[in-house]
């Protein structure tokens, strides 16, 4: 398989398959958590940890506000579980394997930390779990921040559904214009959507970015997409063709387990500056950000204004 760089460390393949299979959460509490929320629709999850905690509670507090309660969080270390018990914002604590998150200082190519890098390991493995409880699910990054509730964009004829992104995985963005991104994925719980999950999980014990691996799985079930936008090796040409197609979804069907796939409109669930954005009509703010706390932040600063304030209270 090729990783495109993102192979994991031989160190890091000692303990992955013990990571995925003997990773620690209350699966009761978490069962509980989803199916006992008020509110309809897909229970969201989103991991978070120290480095990201007021993001996280700032995450947590635009999502009440539009009207979500059907949500929490898996707190990835003691602090954060602390604060999230002390503010009454669901959650579940998980525990890391600590082979994998003490490598020291390395990073993969997309700049993840090993904490980081184990956090993304085991978000799919809880949203597995879920599904196989026969719950639908939504797995959202802490920095993707809902302006409205998805749930009315999310149709009941689609088994997954998610944002768009120009960029990467690059060979995949070339040759389909877009491309899954892993920050916003919601999926309706089906044997069919937990096989896919079985080898997004499988090939996620070759490569350390699920975004990757999430897309090679679409690429090896035989998706195709409607419209089919054009081949172009030019960035800033696939970058027009994305933006000129942002306000409609784009559709998908795989040959092997006959999945139906929705890539939502990249207007509503927006991700790239080149995209206009309406505040007024957006429902997933989730801008591109370097990859620290502060540096979200000035991000979202810059584009909230005086807003952020409320936010961050």
């Amino acid at each position: 398989m090729n990783g495109w760089g993102y192979e994991w460390p031989d160190d890091f393949r000692l303990h992955l398959e013990d990571h995925r299979r003997n990773l620690v959460f209350d699966r009761e509490l978490l069962l509980r958590l989803a199916s006992g929320c008020k509110g309809s629709g897909s229970f969201i999850i989103s991991v978070l940890s120290r480095e990201y905690l007021q993001l996280g509670i700032a995450w947590a507090r635009c999502a009440r506000r539009v009207g979500i309660h059907r949500f929490a969080f898996a707190a990835a270390d003691s602090e954060t579980a602390e604060a999230l018990e002390y503010l009454s914002i669901p959650h579940v604590r998980i525990s890391l394997s600590p082979g994998m998150t003490a490598i020291g200082q390395y990073r993969n190519p997309g700049g993840f930390d090993s904490k980081g890098m184990a956090i993304i390991h085991s978000r799919l493995a809880l949203v597995k779990f879920l599904l196989d409880n026969q719950l639908d699910v939504t797995a959202c990054d802490a920095d993707a921040i809902f302006m409205r509730d998805p749930q009315p964009f999310l149709s009941r004829d689609v088994d997954i559904a998610f944002q768009r992104v120009v960029y990467f995985p690059k060979p995949l963005a070339k040759m389909w214009g877009f491309t899954g991104c892993g920050g916003f994925v919601a999926y309706r719980a089906s044997p069919r959507v937990s096989a896919f999950l079985d080898r997004v999980l499988a090939i996620q014990q070759e490569v350390s970015d699920d975004q990757i691996a999430f897309n090679i799985a679409l690429l090896e079930d035989g998706v195709r997409w409607s419209p089919v936008l054009d081949w172009t090796e030019d960035d800033e040409e696939r970058k027009d063709v994305f933006a000129a197609h942002a306000m409609k979804p784009i559709h998908g069907r795989t040959e092997g387990l006959k999945l139906s796939l929705e890539a939502l409109p990249a207007d509503a669930f927006w991700r790239h500056e080149f995209v206009p954005l309406d505040l007024g009509s957006t429902v997933l703010l989730h801008p591109n950000s370097p990859k620290s706390l502060e540096g979200k932040l000035e991000v979202f600063r810059r584009i909230l204004g005086e807003d952020l304030k409320w936010w961050l209270m």
